[in-house]
């Protein structure tokens, strides 16, 4: 009776670790003429900060910054489905039209990661 018992603690353990990655997401939409918008999160904590698997991981996690799409899908992932929560640290201008012109990244001290223009015909 134990093995079948561990077993389901088993099943039920693995349903409850990937029911996240199996639900969506709501976006917030900002309204509006919007020319700059500034998002840091700051962590109240000074010791628990960002969740790590691997002491080796930077400030935006195992996979590092490799764009802001990807950043940004993460980063939703985790903070609405999981208890972990991934750092953002960015600033975007837009155009009249609602176009992104410039994005720049930062680090948790300010300094910059990345940054980024577009350009649209």
């Amino acid at each position: 009776m134990t093995i079948v018992k561990q077993q389901m603690n088993k099943t039920l353990f693995i349903i409850f670790l990937f029911f996240p990655y199996l639900t969506f997401a709501q976006s917030d939409s900002i309204k509006g003429n919007v020319r700059t918008i500034r998002e840091k999160l700051i962590f109240l904590d000074s010791v628990k900060q960002n969740i790590k698997l691997f002491s080796t991981e930077g400030e935006y996690g195992h996979y590092g910054f490799s764009s802001p799409d990807f950043t940004f899908s993460r980063f939703n992932t985790f903070w609405f489905h999981t208890p972990w929560t991934h750092y953002l640290n960015y600033n975007r201008t837009y155009d009249k039209n609602r176009n992104i012109v410039e994005e720049t990244w930062y680090y948790k001290n300010g300094n910059i990661l990345q940054n980024f223009i577009y350009l649209y015909n």
